[in-house]
């Protein structure tokens, strides 16, 4: 099992995955990574990233609150 214990998922460079969040997150899930943090940069953009992950309810996805 891995973990990615910050990650900007709202800010990822999809051009290896054809441009498409959904073919990422089958590639994190095909390399095992099993459990993402996903940090908001500021409260502007969290509602954006959580649009995003909200796709996933079976990926555990967490979000952390900008201090």
């Amino acid at each position: 099992m891995l973990i990615d214990s910050h990650c900007h998922l709202d800010r990822i460079d999809l051009a290896p995955y054809q441009n498409d969040f959904a073919c990422f997150m089958k590639e994190a899930a095909n390399c095992q990574i099993e459990h993402l943090l996903c940090i908001a940069i500021d409260l502007e953009n969290y509602p954006a990233m959580l649009a995003l992950v909200s796709a996933y309810p079976q990926y555990p996805l967490r979000w952390r609150a900008p201090q």
